[in-house]
């Protein structure tokens, strides 16, 4: 690996930590962190399936996206799998 490589990489690496240590990210930082497709996450949240909106800026409008909304819809089929697993073992144990 050369210098401009180590560059490009340490670009990159810096980009992702800012990703995740930012509450609100744009399009292209929320795409990094959570790797999903830009495309993809505007679809989403124009669904309510996470948390975004259009921002108007002087140049041109961009997107915003919550972080913790990001977290939450990667943990929510896990959620409701444990939370159905903790139902099951609540009817088990009241038959026993």
């Amino acid at each position: 690996m050369n210098e401009q490589d180590l560059d490009i990489l340490a670009a990159k690496i810096a980009g992702k930590i800012n990703a995740v240590s930012v509450r609100y990210m744009s399009l292209k930082q929320a795409a990094i962190y959570s790797g999903i497709g830009q495309k993809q996450l505007i679809k989403m949240a124009e669904a309510g399936k996470i948390k975004g909106r259009k921002i108007k800026r002087e140049k041109r409008a961009g997107w915003s996206f919550d972080r913790e909304s990001i977290d939450k819809f990667w943990h929510q089929p896990w959620d409701d799998i444990n939370a159905e697993a903790r139902s099951i073992l609540d009817h088990i144990r009241r038959k026993a």
